[in-house]
């Protein structure tokens, strides 16, 4: 009886850690394209390329479609809830800390 409540409790937990994974990488996303559009323009469309945890926050690649213009290149950093744009060189497009919608 002891192992089977050890088991439910170890699932439990490892959903709820999961679960709360997924928001928070979500919500780096979010916040990237959120980001992209405002520097770039609402009909600007936005494809994340790669995304990678760090012990910081998360790393983004992202390819961005302006309306008007060629594919870019972005890379973007989420620390602390701020949104990081840098292009191909490395040099800052924008920081700001965009407003994500959290859930109730």
């Amino acid at each position: 009886m002891k192992k089977l409540l050890s088991v439910l409790i170890a699932t439990t937990l490892f959903m709820t850690a999961q679960s709360a994974v997924a928001d928070s990488k979500g919500q780096a996303v979010t916040a990237c394209k959120a980001e992209a559009r405002l520097l770039m323009g609402d009909d600007t469309r936005v494809k994340m390329k790669k995304l990678r945890s760090t012990r910081a926050g998360y790393r983004l690649s992202l390819n961005v479609y302006p309306a008007e213009g060629e594919r870019q290149s972005v890379k973007c950093e989420v620390e602390d809830g701020t949104a990081k744009l840098t292009d191909s060189d490395g040099m800052v497009l924008s920081t700001m800390t965009p407003e994500v919608p959290q859930a109730s």
